[in-house]
């Protein structure tokens, strides 16, 4: 009786002895991985971040690219510092950047930014230093400003949920914004694009602020950082009309020509607030004049017209049998 009274102690205390031990490996473990941590962010280390380019100019003056499709906006630049310094520079405080200062420079003249200059100009870099850079010079001129109104066209896509569909085209607000920029490029630019963006499982009216693009924000001056793109999202909705009439175009068939049948079955789809608005009137079958006085089959397939944001999904018959006297 007394061994199994003496069994529970001994096991709790064999049990604190093992967790006792694993906390002390751990602990062992996670101070091993500081230790090296500490020493290795001491030592000296090159690495490679792309830091922003700004270009300062004259309030009056802007940039036109010479030899370049596009304006570079981040140059990579080789940075040595401690494990410390370059831990802090890409990851706590992220705040360098490029500065060019051309304010003082004549217009209508060719300058040329060496990869010294971009490594000489390299800003708020504590105490790491830039040694070097693979970019490119980059030449440019100073120009005219020059402001333009032109039209946004959104790059956005909405996929409506399933039963749903979208009525009509995208609108955006404003549709038109003043660009400032260097007057050469601005005569050359015809529109302007927002980003791209996708947005799925609309099932109702929307209106999305969706950002203009800025591939050109350090030669181009937008009136705005972004516009609304709004649209209209109504549930599908089909309705089928009967003995709807043909037309003839042109002039009046006469009696000599017999068209059979002479009214059918149109099946059209739409937004379930438009389709219950809509007039059998607005759906137009027709054949033109013409095309039945030049007719040599005997079979001819109508023409089917109705109001915008409607689908025809069916015409029955689809073909008009025609015969003459």
């Amino acid at each position: 009786m007394e061994n199994k009274k003496n069994t529970l102690p001994n096991f709790l205390g064999k049990s604190f002895t093992k967790i006792t031990g694993k906390k002390a490996i751990i602990g062992a473990f996670l101070f091993a991985i500081a230790l090296w941590f500490y020493t290795n962010l001491n030592q000296e280390f090159y690495t490679t971040i792309k830091i922003p380019l700004k270009i300062i100019t004259s309030e009056n003056w802007s940039i036109e690219l010479t030899g370049k499709e596009r304006f570079i906006k981040e140059v990579p630049i080789e940075v040595k510092g401690n494990g410390w310094q370059l831990f802090n520079l890409m990851f706590i405080n992220p705040t360098y950047e490029i500065v060019i200062d051309l304010s003082n420079k004549d217009i209508d003249t060719i300058y040329q930014i060496s990869r010294n200059d971009l490594i000489d100009n390299v800003k708020f870099l504590g105490n790491a230093r830039a040694v070097s850079t693979n970019s490119p010079p980059i030449t440019i001129r100073l120009g005219k400003i020059s402001i333009s109104s032109i039209e946004v066209k959104p790059r956005v896509k909405v996929i409506p949920k399933d039963g749903f569909l979208l009525i009509g085209k995208l609108k955006v607000n404003p549709d038109i914004i003043n660009i400032k920029g260097n007057e050469k490029i601005i005569n050359q630019i015809q529109y302007w694009t927002t980003e791209e963006r996708v947005f799925t499982e609309v099932d109702e009216p929307f209106i999305f602020e969706v950002p203009l693009k800025d591939t050109l924000s350090n030669i181009i001056t937008l009136s705005q950082k972004e516009v609304k793109v709004s649209g209209d999202i109504q549930q599908i909705a089909e309705m089928t009309f009967f003995d709807v009439p043909i037309a003839i175009k042109g002039r009046d068939l006469g009696d000599n020509h017999i068209l059979i049948p002479n009214k059918f079955k149109v099946t059209i789809r739409s937004g379930i607030d438009l389709i219950t608005k809509i007039n059998p009137r607005d759906i137009n079958l027709s054949l033109d004049y013409y095309q039945i006085l030049n007719d040599n089959t005997g079979v001819l397939i109508p023409e089917i017209s109705v109001p915008e944001n409607f689908k025809v999904l069916s015409i029955e018959p689809s073909y008009v049998y025609h015969y003459v006297k």
